[in-house]
């Protein structure tokens, strides 16, 4: 039985369409990015300045609300580029246990020499999308993106590399202003979640360029 060949996918097309479904989403992007970046700014310089307790409580706050707001961006992102596939109701607390239980592989990963991490992190870029997309569960999700995504790691991770040495050279002259400059910490703050909001763009681009399902959908939607 003949099989089909998979999508050739540049490091190129995946960039460009994790920036150019950001940009068609700004609408919800800009202001997710500004409330989250306000809020974990308020958090961390309040830990800095002493107040752990309520640094960590609104730090905290700050976590809940990142795991809502991507997942109604991403679900945006989805319908905005025909992809989405679930019509059920909104799944938050599996998003929440994927976002752990990736969270903490990753971490994990990072522990033991780095590489497992960054390797986990590739290999499980299209569970978000599948989860919200597709209405996989948690670890169906995870099982989904592990198979898409073989053979094109290496393709994944430099795009991954690419936005994030963008992030790194904003975090490294926002530090120019100092560790407990607000200002510099809003800096910091604001390249981190747009960098989250790039990356959803960039899983929305995997699911449809390499998921079978996510291309039959995109083309229903041209």
């Amino acid at each position: 039985m003949a099989t089909n060949p998979r999508p050739e996918v540049t490091v190129g097309t995946l960039i460009s369409g994790a920036v150019d479904i950001t940009k068609q989403n700004l609408g919800i992007v800009l202001p997710a990015v500004g409330g989250l970046a306000v809020l974990a700014t308020i958090g961390q310089y309040l830990t800095i300045n002493g107040s752990l307790a309520l640094g960590g409580l609104v730090q905290l706050g700050v976590l809940i609300a990142a795991v809502i707001v991507g997942y109604i961006v991403l679900e945006t992102m989805l319908k905005q580029a025909g992809l989405m596939a679930y019509s059920g109701p909104r799944r938050f607390l599996p998003f929440l246990g994927l976002s752990i239980v990736v969270g903490v592989g990753v971490i994990l990963g990072m522990i033991l020499l780095i590489v497992p991490g960054v390797y986990l992190a590739v290999r499980w870029s299209l569970a978000q999308p599948r989860l919200v997309g597709r209405g996989d569960g948690v670890f169906d999700a995870i099982k989904a993106s592990w198979k898409l995504t073989d053979g094109y790691a290496m393709r994944i991770f430099l795009c991954i590399l690419a936005l994030g040495l963008v992030v790194v050279v904003i975090a490294i002259i926002a530090g120019l202003l100092g560790p407990t400059n607000i200002i510099g910490i809003l800096i910091g703050q604001l390249a981190n979640y747009a960098l989250t909001m790039v990356m959803l763009g960039l899983s929305v681009t995997l699911l449809g360029e390499i998921d079978p399902l996510g291309r039959k959908l995109s083309e229903v939607f041209e």
